[in-house]
């Protein structure tokens, strides 16, 4: 069910379970992360620790995760060592766990292993808070400023592994960066990708100067970005993503658009330049390449 206003503008597509999960809801306007989460969370004592306390933090991170989900029993250790150190170094940082957990023994027993706070079990605000962020599996840790609930960067899973030392903290997203940190946003959004494995300084300062400059116009213009831009060497998601494309050679150049179910794939002689860079994405945005399927 899609439920539209007077003026027949969407204002969810997930009127089904909106009508389930909130039927005094009605008519199920989306609510902004301050509206969502305003209210209590509870600290390692169970002590109720009231949101607004938590806006003077460089940044404030949600936590989908639970017990029962093994890739999330793999990340948490990993998450509780950076969090760690970014507060070690005098870091306002704050993560709230949005638990997934169907028995609250086993919710107490995770959050006794993390040093943060919790939205309390079975709170009504953590269906609210995964309907906001488009959560479709755990773990997905969402960092946020929390002084206006913008999202810094939704992929914090793989930005905390890319960066266990805390060094680029808050990890605003970058104009280019390694595939490796990528993670769930190539299934979400169009992605200019560079493999190549004797990539050079000059190769690289190249994609950048040319990802920077699109960024920064895309940010002027207030629009978001038609492209993200990511680089890899060898092994790695890099590898898999050329598996998984059926892409071949080294160097290699493409554009993935999975929600599209196609890629763009430039055709290379050696080394691109700043050009090369400029004329593929310029040809992207015009729509004047070939799209073949992803497996094509």
């Amino acid at each position: 069910m899609v439920v539209l206003d007077n003026k027949a503008n969407t204002i969810t597509t997930g009127g089904r379970g909106k009508v389930t999960s909130d039927p005094d809801g009605f008519p199920w306007v989306p609510k902004t992360f301050s509206q969502i989460v305003h209210g209590n969370v509870n600290n390692g004592k169970f002590e109720e620790i009231s949101t607004d306390t938590l806006t003077s933090n460089a940044a404030l991170a949600v936590y989908f995760s639970a017990h029962w989900c093994p890739p999330c029993r793999g990340f948490t250790p990993k998450l509780v060592s950076t969090y760690n150190k970014v507060k070690a170094d005098g870091k306002k940082f704050e993560i709230i766990f949005a638990s997934s957990d169907s028995d609250e023994a086993q919710f107490k027993e995770y959050f006794h292993e993390m040093p943060w706070l919790a939205l309390p079990y079975k709170d009504k605000r953590i269906s609210e808070l995964s309907d906001l962020y488009g959560v479709e599996g755990i773990p997905k840790l969402v960092i946020l400023d929390p002084s206006t609930g913008h999202i810094i960067n939704a992929n914090g899973r793989s930005v905390v592994e890319a960066d266990p030392e805390g060094a680029d903290f808050p990890w605003h997203p970058k104009p280019l960066d390694s595939v490796d940190t990528a993670g769930a946003v190539l299934n979400d959004s169009a992605c200019l990708i560079y493999v190549d494995s004797n990539l050079n300084n000059d190769t690289k300062g190249a994609l950048n100067t040319v990802a920077t400059s699109f960024v920064e116009k895309w940010k002027a213009e207030k629009k978001d970005p038609a492209l993200l831009f990511f680089f890899g060497t060898s092994g790695g998601l890099a590898q898999r993503v050329m598996e998984f494309t059926n892409v071949t050679g080294d160097p290699a150049l493409l554009i993935l658009d999975i929600p599209e179910g196609g890629k763009y794939v430039a055709t290379l002689s050696g080394h691109p330049t700043e050009a090369d860079f400029r004329t593929f994405v310029e040809g992207y945005l015009a729509g004047s390449l070939t799209k073949k399927g992803i497996k094509d």
